[in-house]
């Protein structure tokens, strides 16, 4: 077994990632064939590593988006629900997918080329981020350090109003990155608290703006009108319940 992960490591050496996406594929590889022995050896049934977990999260946003028209600060701030589910290889490493879905707070637009209207904005959108989780094999005061690196994606959608007229920015999805340090607390033997902080860095180019006014909806895919680029730069405080699901037996 070993000797068979060595000779692959060699071979995974020679062709090192460049970019970000890569190294989160070679990090994910590297990790599952150095805990495939612990895993053989294991008596551990799969439902004893799998965790799930509602989560609520504070997301704090700073990053100014739009384009030469409108401008906003804070378009992905707010607070976000949704499940985390984990799966713990053995004690120190394990893969999460997380979901998510935002509904960001109303920000007052401070880049208007028409500054006669009060402008709206707020972001929304369901979030999704595949990781590497890594766990200390140590415990402080009962709370075990955990970090966590791997991709953003989504489906977001950005909504203007002034008077009664509304624009949506939607379409396309995009591929970020999305890391985090946190502390997990065990409650017992089933339950676990975990808080963490987040940081997340994508950009977020829409292909469609849906104006609605009134009764009528009109929508435009010209390039003039999606000269828009929204960046999702934020900090998030993140509090989780896991539940460990038990053998069956």
């Amino acid at each position: 077994m070993f000797k068979n992960n060595y000779q692959l490591n060699k071979v995974l050496f020679k062709s090192f990632p460049t970019n970000s996406l890569h190294l989160l594929l070679f990090i994910s590889f590297f990790t599952l064939t150095h805990c495939s022995f612990a895993q053989e050896n294991s008596e551990q049934k799969f439902w004893n590593r799998f965790y799930i977990s509602p989560t609520i999260s504070y997301i704090f946003s700073s990053a100014e988006s739009g384009n030469e028209l409108i401008g906003t600060n804070g378009l992905f701030k707010g607070i976000a629900s949704g499940l985390n589910f984990n799966y713990q290889i053995n004690q120190t490493f394990g893969f999460r997918l997380s979901t998510n879905y935002l509904k960001g707070q109303e920000q007052v637009a401070n880049k208007v080329s028409f500054p006669i209207y009060e402008v709206r904005a707020w972001g929304r959108g369901v979030f999704i981020s595949p990781s590497v989780v890594f766990l200390s094999n140590k415990s402080f005061f009962n709370v075990t350090p955990f970090l966590t690196f791997g991709a953003l994606t989504g489906f977001p959608e950005v909504v203007y109003t002034y008077q009664n007229e509304k624009a949506i920015f939607t379409g396309n999805t995009f591929i970020g990155i999305n890391s985090a340090l946190g502390g997990k607390i065990k409650l017992n033997k089933s339950l676990s608290f975990n808080i963490e902080v987040q940081a997340q860095k994508a950009n977020y180019t829409p292909s469609r703006v849906v104006y609605q006014s009134n009764d009528s909806v009109i929508i435009d895919e010209s390039e003039d009108e999606l000269n828009t680029s929204f960046k999702l730069d934020n900090f998030n405080l993140s509090l989780s319940l896991s539940y460990k699901f038990k053998n069956s037996k």
